[in-house]
């Protein structure tokens, strides 16, 4: 991990963000610490361009994180942010709420192992009531346990919310919030991939969870491993996620089928005008 949190390295770390016209940026496994996240909240303010930004591992935590989070509140055109391994202590977090509300553009959000906790998941949660864009929420090791599920359950039952992929790996989750998200995946059909390893999730849990995937068609990956969940629970549920796989290649192939008859029509002609001339 790289030290840059001198004043005069950041100074000129925000001189060349502000004046560029950045789509990436990725500092991720660099110690900018807090001081160094506002200073790169400044800048960011200052470019309108900025789509993606990795922050990974900067030894981020609350004050640092709430600058950069008011500031990409704003920005419409940012679609990937990923902050993980940053003790973000979500019960300061109450920012959250208002950056999903407020931001437009983002599509992927990656808070993995933040130590978001309930309180932290729960404002995100409701700012995801108001979002209209996201599909990928990453929020593994987070202890959000079964109060955090709970909130993040009823933004996902929401059907304007088009999230295709969730992952809530390793938050100490139980059957008292496995079977209400169990429900609220029903109505939520964008569902495709959702990672549920490494929790407390019993039989009724997985009872719940299968009976919902079952009615399912879009969903195509589940993960329950390292779960007490019945063996023949987690058997049907990879019989119904076959099915969807299944499903979605036999409607992807007259496209496929028409594309490669495109492609050999084409390379016809092309055969034929090599000939003639």
């Amino acid at each position: 991990m790289n030290d840059i949190t001198s004043e005069a390295t950041l100074e000129k770390l925000k001189n060349v963000i502000s004046h560029s016209q950045l789509k990436e940026l990725d500092l991720s496994f660099n110690n900018i610490g807090n001081a160094g996240a506002k200073v790169m909240a400044l800048a960011i303010h200052q470019i309108s361009s900025l789509e993606s930004l990795n922050l990974t591992h900067c030894q981020i935590t609350a004050p640092g994180a709430i600058p950069i989070f008011q500031t990409l509140a704003k920005n419409s055109r940012l679609r990937q942010l990923i902050l993980d391994k940053n003790f973000l202590e979500g019960k300061r977090l109450r920012i959250l709420k208002e950056f999903m509300g407020s931001n437009s553009g983002l599509t992927l959000l990656s808070l993995n192992l933040c130590r978001l906790c309930e309180e932290g998941a729960s404002y995100l949660a409701r700012g995801l009531g108001f979002n209209r864009n996201l599909k990928t929420l990453l929020l593994s090791g987070n202890a959000m346990k079964d109060l955090g599920l709970a909130a993040i359950s009823d933004a996902v039952s929401k059907s304007s919310l088009p999230l295709v992929h969730l992952d809530v790996s390793n938050n100490i989750i139980t059957d008292e919030s496995a079977i209400p998200f169990a429900h609220a995946m029903t109505s939520n059909r964008y569902l495709e991939m959702v990672n549920m390893k490494g929790n407390q999730i019993g039989p009724e849990g997985g009872n719940a969870l299968r009976e919902a995937i079952g009615d399912h068609d879009s969903l195509v990956k589940f993960n329950l491993e390292s779960n007490a969940v019945a063996v023949r629970d987690v058997e049907e549920i990879e019989r119904h996620l076959r099915r969807n796989r299944d499903a979605k290649v036999k409607e992807r192939m007259p496209r496929y089928r028409g594309e490669l008859e495109t492609l050999i029509k084409t390379r016809k002609l092309v055969e034929l005008s090599d000939t003639l001339t």
